[in-house]
């Protein structure tokens, strides 16, 4: 029995070489999944990459796109503002202009009457003197 015993645990160049070929047809087809999941996870790694590479070249341009609108808008609002504010100065120089010839004339006005009141004043001076050389009693 010990015989058979030994015997049943003898194996063979062949049963070995059977093992190890199979083993080896395993390790094969495993390494060739490997290779295969590999490349199919580097190919979808690649893509995701090259759509990640567009969306920031998008980005890129719709950013730049975006900075070009508002800096148009702002220098669009200035040059606006900056018509207004000439047409508005134009507007306060014109209405300046009319309210200093009102004022001016207004001293014309003043004026004019300053200088009949000084003419009656002068006039009122040489009848009074007129009459104190005729009559000795203001004398």
């Amino acid at each position: 029995m010990t015989q058979e015993n030994h015997q049943k645990k003898i194996i063979t160049n062949e049963d070995l070489f059977d093992h190890i070929s199979g083993f080896k047809l395993e390790v094969k087809k495993t390494v060739d999944d490997f290779k295969s999941e590999m490349k199919e996870s580097t190919n979808d790694l690649s893509n995701s990459i090259l759509r990640l590479e567009s969306s920031v070249e998008d980005l890129r341009k719709s950013t730049l796109e975006g900075f070009d609108m508002v800096f148009k808008t702002i220098d669009d609002t200035n040059s606006e503002l900056r018509e207004e504010l000439k047409n508005d100065n134009i507007i306060l120089r014109k209405e300046m202009n009319q309210r200093f010839s009102v004022v001016d004339k207004r001293f014309t006005i003043i004026d004019d009457r300053l200088t009949v009141v000084d003419d009656r004043l002068s006039s009122i001076e040489d009848n009074m003197t007129y009459k104190h050389q005729l009559s000795p009693k203001f004398a």
